[in-house]
């Protein structure tokens, strides 16, 4: 069932999980590759590998951000001690398939293989250094559950949110 863009949506965010540190990338060379993009040409694609967002996610993350909902994205990393946790506005999430300027994306992603490899683009803005504590804000939209409980146990890299009810 679609929802009409007319009919109101929840405010939806979008939490991400970083991977692993690659050898030559920590969490704050990634968020400063983005950054300076996003100085440079206003707004920068930050890309998600593996699984798409498609279906009912796809929809309403789509719909929240164009109905001028106050989205986010959230990178999150799970260390043995604590989350990292940055922050961007989201402005827009590709359809399935489509890429970004290549210019708006930072170098690290010109791998003809990394850029095979990602299904799901979002546009964001500056990425910022939050407390994990604003997290707590936030529930899963799947089930209603806290989302950094589910940040810190489970293994899944994407996760849909909303704001917690009072």
């Amino acid at each position: 069932m679609r929802l009409p863009e007319t009919e109101a949506c929840p405010v939806v965010h979008v939490a991400l999980k970083l991977g692993s540190p690659g050898a030559h990338l920590s969490d704050e060379d990634v968020v400063e590759a983005h950054n300076a993009v996003t100085r440079r040409r206003g707004s920068v694609y930050l890309g998600k590998r593996g699984r798409p967002l498609k279906g009912k996610g796809h929809e309403l993350l789509d719909i929240s951000i164009r109905q001028r909902n106050a989205s986010y994205l959230f990178l999150v990393r799970r260390s043995e001690r604590a989350l990292s946790v940055f922050k961007a506005p989201l402005t827009r999430l590709l359809p399935l398939g489509e890429r970004p300027p290549l210019d708006n994306v930072p170098g690290y992603y010109n791998d003809p293989d990394a850029l095979f490899e990602i299904h799901t683009w979002f546009r964001v803005g500056i990425l910022e250094s939050v407390e994990p504590a604003e997290l707590d804000k936030l529930t899963l939209l799947s089930n209603g559950n806290p989302l950094r409980r589910a940040l810190e146990t489970s293994r899944t890299t994407m996760m849909l949110a909303t704001e917690a009810k009072r």
